[in-house]
């Protein structure tokens, strides 16, 4: 067919027309311009030579000249060529050409139309194409040209939907469907457009499924899959799919594995169930794009980590632990702007005015909690935390009045502080800042009330006698067990205690020393003994007795240049040893005068049975008979 190219000029192909006889349409090969036959040309009018006028110089003799040959063969050569370019000026001096915008299709002669047609069908466009069709509709079949006139509306119905297949390739597949409705129903490729239409329509779903299989199985992770369903685009007839929805799934695809590396991180993040854990997940699965497939695996892992740290706050709301419902609320606050985490925010604001410690932080504090709605994961908490402040500002008000009261340190004035700090209930949280103001207040009373007694006692132990000291310790028994100086005035007369104990068992031990200096170890382990255990020179007795009992029996140090023996006297009945020595040793010597002794003072007869060594014989009897006399001691 003819195509009309950008500088409107005509190109041929082997479709032209052929030239009819006489009138109509005929195309010149090689030609630039469509000649019409039934349009006279135009003669270019002759140029007017005016008349010489005549000359008033005498005439010249005539000469005559011989030519030959040769000038008579230039002249014919001249003037042949003379007759060319003429023949060639005439052939090219053409008519004006049509204005096709401005033809009148009831007038327009046929000629006319087809080049018309021609000009806009050259355009390649779909409503130019059309507009040619519409040009040579009305053509009667009768007219000469009209089998020329049905390939070229053939061809051009074909073009219209080889335009509407190229929007179908580019992925427009609704701009194809209506461009291959305009299609006129008189034209050859009328029949196809619906079979055509189909066949996109076919085609588009098949591969609209793929691609969705593809993306599915992307998000589930799914690779081969993802790679097998979108290898499957790439047989697709159709560019728009097979290039790039192609190319977009392996973008997306590769986008996907990079973010589920990200993902699998934040998973373990969650399993390990920190707050700092939890918040780096989140952190971790926000950086995954809106337009990645691992963007909703993103969003459930930010909405499994955010409940976990929800659970940990309502914990440390149940523990009281206050600090740690902020901590919690600074950092999800950071990373999230969920419903949630507003409200965990709201929270942890009352509770940080709650802990100004005054009536009118918690009064602010249950402002902020009312504010949050129910629909919070806090709200069963909530109820019992509204309850509880409201509780702790009636004690709080309660307290305040108690201070105020024993801010004077009078008795009667901390006797009233104590009774408004007793109406504090139980289930009160300042319950136990209470009852510690109530010791604290109670302690400063009874100190008040029991200070003179205690500091009488001192005044009497100053004088030093054991007649003071029993005096001084009558005095502080005085303040009862459970009053506040009761310990004060113990550790008092512990103290004058043993300074009285001191001084009457320091002459016992005194006169033990010195019996075991002169070498009387039994005497002297007897005397001591009768230190008895819990007073105040028991340590320092038993002491010299285990020293005495190492030294009993031995020799001595020299006598006039001779060693002696000891000689143990008979002391408190306690026999000599010399006198018997292969028959008892000093633990049998011990456990006889234990016995002895038991007939008068059961508590010395048991601390000399203690002074017995380890490895004496009689050691196992002895310690037989201090179990008995024990027994005895506590039997009533």
């Amino acid at each position: 067919m003819t195509r009309y190219s950008k500088d409107s000029r005509y190109t041929q192909d082997s479709k032209s027309l052929p030239l009819p006889q006489s009138g109509g349409i005929r195309k010149m090969r090689n030609a630039d311009w469509l000649v019409v036959d039934t349009l006279p040309l135009v003669q270019e009018p002759r140029e007017l030579i005016p008349a010489t006028p005549p000359s008033s110089e005498p005439p010249k003799r005539k000469i005559s000249l011989r030519v030959g040959w040769s000038f008579w063969a230039l002249l014919v050569l001249i003037l042949t060529m003379g007759t060319g370019v003429g023949a060639v000026m005439v052939l090219f001096k053409l008519p004006t050409l049509p204005n096709c915008p401005s033809l009148f299709l009831p007038t327009a002669s046929v000629p006319m139309r087809v080049y018309c047609a021609e000009l806009a069908a050259n355009k390649q466009t779909v409503n130019d194409l059309l507009e040619a069709i519409a040009l040579l509709k009305d053509i009667p079949p009768d007219h000469p040209n009209a089998p020329f006139v049905e390939e070229y509306i053939a061809q051009w119905s074909k073009d219209v939907l080889n335009l509407a297949d190229a929007s179908f390739q580019k992925g427009q597949l609704e701009t194809a469907i209506t461009t291959a409705r305009k299609i006129p129903p008189h034209t050859p490729a009328y029949a196809l457009v619906e079979q055509q239409i189909k066949a996109w329509r076919e085609l588009w779903q098949q591969a609209d499924g793929l691609y969705q299989q593809a993306e599915q199985a992307l998000r589930d992770g799914d690779w081969p899959a993802a790679t097998r369903y979108s290898n499957q685009l790439l047989s697709l007839p159709n560019r728009y799919w097979a290039e790039n929805k192609y190319t977009e799934l392996l973008e997306k695809g590769k986008q996907a594995r990079e973010d589920a590396k990200q993902l699998n991180r934040a998973y373990q993040l969650v399993s390990m169930g920190s707050i700092s854990n939890l918040i780096e997940a989140i952190e971790i699965s926000k950086a995954v794009n809106p337009n990645s497939y691992a963007y909703n695996p993103a969003q459930k892992i930010i909405g499994e980590a955010s409940d976990k740290l929800i659970n940990i706050a309502r914990t440390s709301l149940d523990n009281e632990d206050w600090q740690g419902i902020i901590q919690i609320s600074n950092r999800l606050a950071r990373v999230v702007d969920t419903p949630e985490a507003r409200r965990l925010d709201e929270l942890a604001q009352a509770v940080a005015k709650s802990q100004e410690g005054t009536s009118g932080g918690l009064e602010a504090a249950l402002a902020r909690i009312q504010r949050i709605d129910q629909a919070s994961p806090f709200a069963d908490r909530l109820q019992r935390l509204s309850s509880r402040w409201r509780q702790e500002i009636d004690g709080l008000q309660s307290l305040e009045r108690a201070r105020q009261l024993a801010s004077s340190g009078r008795p009667m004035d901390l006797v009233a502080a104590i009774a408004q700090a007793q109406l504090v209930p139980r289930a009160s949280p300042r319950y136990n800042e209470a009852t510690s103001q109530i010791r604290r207040w109670t302690e400063q009373l009874e100190g008040n009330e029991d200070r003179p007694i205690l500091t009488r006692a001192e005044q009497l132990a100053v004088g030093g006698t054991p007649q003071a000291y029993q005096a001084a310790i009558q005095q502080a028994s005085l303040i009862a067990p459970n009053r506040a100086l009761y310990r004060e005035a113990q550790d008092k007369i512990s103290q004058w205690s043993t300074r009285l104990e001191s001084d009457q068992d320091q002459p016992s031990l005194d006169q033990a020393q010195a019996l075991a200096r002169a070498g009387n170890y039994a005497e002297a382990i007897s005397l001591a003994s009768q230190i008895t255990n819990g007073r105040a020179l028991y340590s320092q007795a038993q002491t010299n007795i285990r020293t005495w009992q190492s030294n009993l029996g031995s020799t001595t140090p020299l006598e006039n240049g001779q060693p002696r023996n000891y000689v143990i006297p008979e002391v408190a009945g306690i026999p000599n040893p010399t006198q018997d020595s292969g028959q008892e040793d000093l633990g049998e010597l011990l456990l006889a005068t234990a016995r002895e002794q038991s007939q008068t003072d059961i508590r010395v007869a048991i601390a000399t049975a203690q002074s017995i060594p380890t490895d004496s014989s009689a050691y196992p009897l002895a310690q037989a008979q201090i179990q008995e006399w024990q027994r005895q001691l506590t039997t009533p």
